[in-house]
């Protein structure tokens, strides 16, 4: 439970120090600014998975890093949930476009940006969520907890993620 503890003490105080800065810094479009700017929400959002390895390392060596790292690319559902939630993320979107278009009479602006160039972004940050994500994973059971103990886990993260993205 004290790990858990130094965990969420430590990400938080690391992701809000960075996002912090970000906003000090202030988004402008061009030069060292923009470069700052953009360091600081980088390692802002990448936060958790670093303070994941850093404690994982710390405790549990070059193993327990591994462990956890082997833990991000794990399917802990059958493909078809994975589909559905693709199917539900993009039935979401054309129905709110369906709904706009009921309550203005006009489409909403969909953006210049070239169809493929969206599917190919967003099969990349999936892997690049995996920054959060370790951090999240980090927190699960032991590799050898009871079924039980690892669902419960499951749930913990769940609810973990629902309260850090709020």
């Amino acid at each position: 439970m004290r790990a858990l503890v130094w965990f969420f003490t430590l990400t938080f105080a690391a992701t809000w120090s960075c996002f912090t800065a970000a906003r000090w810094v202030g988004a402008s479009s061009a030069g060292l600014h923009a470069f700052v700017f953009r360091a600081f929400l980088l390692i802002g959002t990448f936060a958790p998975g670093l303070m994941a390895l850093a404690l994982t390392q710390r405790a549990g060596g070059r193993p327990g890093t591994i462990a956890l790292l082997r833990r991000a690319v794990q399917w802990e559902v059958g493909a078809r949930w994975y589909l559905f939630a693709v199917g539900y993320f993009t039935a979401i979107k054309l129905i709110t476009a369906a709904l706009y278009r009921v309550v203005t009479g006009a489409w909403p602006e969909f953006g210049p940006t070239p169809w493929l160039l969206l599917l190919g972004a967003t099969a990349l940050s999936t892997w690049a969520q995996a920054g959060e994500e370790l951090g999240w994973r980090g927190g699960r059971a032991a590799a050898g907890a009871s079924r039980r103990a690892r669902s419960a886990a499951r749930g913990r993260r769940a609810s973990h993620r629902s309260i850090w993205t709020a």
